[in-house]
């Protein structure tokens, strides 16, 4: 070109290398503006808040990242993790379900502060959310970024390594789904929320495939489906609440584009009965004994009164009675289905992980009726006076030897 026709006149025309190391760093250059362009854009990099950031103390900081983390809906993450480990059953390996639980923890927290780094200028125009730590300027957008993607990183590779990869696969797929599917539907449609109770819905099957290596059978399908269901009594009360203030963040939510109310009462209602009606298909199914249909008519008939009572008078009052009653009946359910899960037969396995998982329930159980009749053959024949060279005793005493 003309310019460095003019270059070689004045400095001496450069050398090959040179030539190349200009190149690369052009083509730097613009790849990184690119991926910074493409991360701006979905909210990932943007310009400083106006806000000034914070000096904080370190304790201050740990709570900062329990915030961006949302410990307290993390913790409820865990627990469906554990049960859905729970639900395959005996043996449990301790090992392997806390490291499932620390890994299902890191990507809720990881999903959850990618959700804040996107939504920060919305939630700055939010009463309820304007506290949170990026609107408020007590962390910076990078620093969350850099929180995020460590735990992200962490979960996969706790899960990877120490559970299984079909658990990692599921864990990297959920920090995708929220972060992205999910956060960016929020601005643009109202089925960001059933989107979101998709995300709910993966925890447990996460727990069950960590425990047998597989992904779906009547346990998993039936906590992952109670999830889902339940979410939306869930959220659509709490949305109802804060409708004002979801308008305000310019979010897509059923509550907000429904004035008088009665489309989120119907969904209320509607996905109330369709909740209610789990516990009989588990115990149809056999996944449950029929106690457990028994008792869910107590609780879900309380489920079903609040949602009835919203029904007919859409006010905030009955809206969080409806909201406080899912607080307590998730891990209820939850509770009892573990209680009052059958054992599976081995008949029922169709899975090679579960007929020898059944076997060894079998074989264990066998053994410890054997060794039972074995002691107590042993203490009858003390107790009257004889002593016996039979087998059964003989085996008896050299065991407990």
């Amino acid at each position: 070109s003309s310019w460095r026709s003019g270059l070689r006149m004045r400095r001496g025309a450069p050398t090959h290398k040179a030539l190349q190391l200009f190149n690369m760093l052009a083509k730097g250059l613009w790849r990184c503006g690119r991926s910074r362009a493409v991360l701006r854009h979905a909210g990932f990099l943007r310009q400083r808040s106006s806000a000034p950031l914070k000096k904080l103390s370190a304790t201050s900081k740990l709570q900062v990242y329990s915030e961006l983390s949302k410990a307290r809906l993390s913790a409820l993450v865990v627990s469906t993790t554990a049960a859905g480990f729970l639900s395959a059953g005996a043996p449990v390996c301790l090992s392997t379900m806390a490291l499932a639980c620390a890994g299902t923890s890191l990507a809720a927290g990881a999903a959850s502060c990618f959700n804040q780094i996107v939504e920060r200028d919305r939630d700055a125009r939010m009463v309820r959310t304007r506290l949170r730590p990026l609107p408020s300027g007590r962390a910076s957008r990078d620093e969350a970024f850099a929180l995020a993607s460590t735990a992200s990183l962490a979960s996969v590779a706790i899960l990877y390594i120490g559970v299984n990869p079909a658990t990692a696969a599921l864990g990297a797929g959920n920090i995708f789904l929220y972060s992205v599917a999910y956060t960016q539907s929020k601005p643009v449609t109202e089925w960001n929320t059933w989107i979101g109770a998709l995300v709910g819905a993966i925890p447990p099957v996460m727990g069950y495939c960590a425990a047998t290596g597989d992904v779906l059978s009547g346990e998993s399908l039936f906590l992952a489906t109670s999830l889902f269901l339940w979410q939306f009594p869930h959220f659509f009360s709490l949305a109802w609440i804060h409708r004002k203030d979801y308008a305000r963040g310019g979010f897509q939510m059923v509550p907000v584009n429904d004035p008088t109310g009665q489309r989120t009462a119907d969904l209320v209602m509607q996905y109330a009965v369709a909740l209610s009606a789990l516990p009989l298909a588990s115990s149809a199914m056999g996944l449950t004994s029929w106690p457990f249909a028994l008792e869910s008519l107590l609780f879900n008939g309380v489920a079903l009164r609040a949602a009835h009572r919203f029904s007919e008078n859409r006010s905030s009052e009955n809206a969080r009675e409806v909201f406080k009653t899912s607080l307590w009946y998730l891990p209820v359910i939850m509770t009892l289905f573990l209680f009052h899960r059958q054992d599976q037969s081995l008949e029922d396995c169709s899975s090679p992980r579960l007929r020898t998982r059944a076997v060894e329930e079998h074989v264990v159980r066998d053994v410890r009726g054997a060794i039972v009749d074995c002691n107590d053959y042993a203490q009858h024949q003390a107790g009257a006076g004889r002593r016996s060279s039979s087998f059964p005793a003989t085996y008896a005493s050299s065991f407990w030897r």
